[in-house]
């Protein structure tokens, strides 16, 4: 997978572990996605998708600062993985 210029190496079933998202389509062959030398190419923020990733991988978010959560959150959207968008949504109210 390819996010911007960052490269990540996941597998789909760390991509899928928390139910439909952006890249539900891809893997179920309803969508072909762009690539760049074979790999899934996402025209996106690879330092954002790195935290997604952590997310994806231990099922929490990592550290972030209230800002950064809020970037995030908008990151989270477009991915449509709803399980970060609601831990966002909660971490962004004990922030206040």
């Amino acid at each position: 997978l390819l996010v911007g210029t960052q490269e990540f190496n996941i597998t789909w079933a760390t991509l899928l572990k928390h139910g439909q998202c952006y890249f539900t389509p891809i893997q179920e062959g309803r969508w072909q996605p762009a690539e760049i030398d074979g790999r899934i190419f996402v025209e996106g923020d690879g330092a954002l998708f790195s935290k997604i990733e952590y997310f994806l991988r231990h099922g929490e978010l990592p550290p972030a600062t209230h800002d950064e959560l809020k970037i995030l959150r908008k990151e989270a959207e477009f991915y449509l993985i709803e399980p970060l968008i609601a831990a966002l949504d909660e971490a962004l109210k004990q922030s206040q």
